[in-house]
């Protein structure tokens, strides 16, 4: 769990969420985590600036489990998040839907899902990150969705939830599925042309 002072301060906002006495909503959130330590099991935290947030489990109003990522110090311009990374082999030449349903807490400058194609060498076959369209401030549990292409010669995929500066973001109901052509790319990859494209920069837009 978080430190002693973090988790005093997740237990009175889980009362302030749900009701619970202090009592029950401390045992309720112990339980969530087994009395691990701070950590989600199969992901880890990363970013540019990582010593600035800190990930867990907590659990919602209904008792369903959830994980947040939220600042513990000021990241400046840096972004954290939790994520993880999966072999492709089992969604290649599909189209990969990755969905969530999220929560801000005070979100600062943005937040979002976010999903990254890995190729051989780590080339990057396909990315977005939501910034395009940015979760910010505080709001209830709404599904926000990232989709994206893999082709034959994808390796990796990476994903996760990002959130720059301060604040906090909790999501739950997450899943990494493939899904018909007839559900839209939420980014696609730009077209390749068969030939080299004004070189000279004669034409304009």
């Amino acid at each position: 769990m978080p430190r002693d002072k973090d988790f005093k301060k997740h237990v009175r906002a889980r009362m302030a969420e749900t009701g619970e006495r202090y009592t029950r909503a401390r045992e309720e959130l112990r339980s969530v985590s087994g009395g691990a330590p701070e950590g989600v099991p199969g992901w880890h935290l990363a970013g540019d600036r990582p010593e600035a947030y800190e990930i867990g489990l907590e659990a919602d109003g209904a008792g369903r489990r959830t994980a947040y990522l939220r600042t513990k110090g000021d990241p400046g311009e840096g972004f954290g998040t939790l994520m993880q990374t999966v072999l492709a082999d089992e969604y290649r030449d599909q189209r990969v839907r990755f969905t969530a349903e999220l929560r801000g807490e005070e979100i600062e400058r943005w937040a979002g899902l976010w999903m990254r194609v890995d190729g051989v060498g780590q080339e990057l076959l396909g990315f977005d990150n939501m910034q395009d369209r940015p979760l910010r401030g505080s709001f209830d549990w709404a599904r926000s969705d990232v989709v994206l292409d893999v082709p034959f010669e994808a390796q990796a995929i990476a994903f996760g939830v990002v959130m720059g500066g301060k604040g906090g973001v909790r999501l739950r109901e997450v899943r990494l599925e493939a899904v018909g052509r007839d559900v839209p790319p939420t980014r696609s990859r730009p077209p390749i042309a068969r030939q080299p494209q004004n070189l000279d920069f004669s034409e304009e837009s």
